[in-house]
């Protein structure tokens, strides 16, 4: 299944914590929240980074030309903007 023709694929990050965020991310619910555990603490400089990564994918594949028509200018102007401080993020050293 994909959004605006953007096909899925793996961000790269790896199995258990592809897992962890689809448990305790994604998939949030009122028992979840619940939820207190020692795993709380989160790796974020892997997950960040990919996650942003494919955000700036999404992101130039509704700026491209086979997507643009999709898109009010309003909206256009705004995933330029998102697009533009995605890559600065990206750009900054890693933890």
């Amino acid at each position: 299944m994909s959004d605006y023709a953007f096909p899925a694929t793996s961000v790269g990050i790896g199995e258990s914590l592809t897992q962890r965020i689809n448990q305790e991310l994604t998939h949030l619910s009122y028992s979840r929240t619940a939820r207190q555990d020692d795993n709380s603490n989160w790796v974020r400089e892997p997950m960040a980074r990919a996650l942003l990564t494919r955000c700036a994918a999404f992101a130039a594949h509704l700026l491209s030309d086979s997507s643009r028509h999709l898109l009010t200018q309003n909206t256009k102007a705004r995933f330029e903007q998102i697009q533009r401080l995605i890559e600065e993020l990206l750009r900054a050293p890693k933890a």
